[in-house]
């Protein structure tokens, strides 16, 4: 299996992140959400699909 450089960066980034936070996955939550907050983004919200049950 050959590595991939870009692959390997995204991990390094990502092993970056959660150290910063102790790897406290509620504290790199809230982190992101405050960072979502934050941003002038568009966002994307779909209404869930309704299922309904055969009779």
């Amino acid at each position: 299996m050959r590595n991939d450089p870009i692959i390997e960066e995204i991990h390094k980034i990502r092993e970056k992140y959660a150290e910063k936070f102790g790897f406290d996955l509620d504290a790199m939550f809230a982190d992101l959400k405050f960072k979502e907050q934050q941003c002038n983004w568009w966002k994307v919200v779909r209404n869930p699909k309704v299922l309904h049950k055969k009779p």
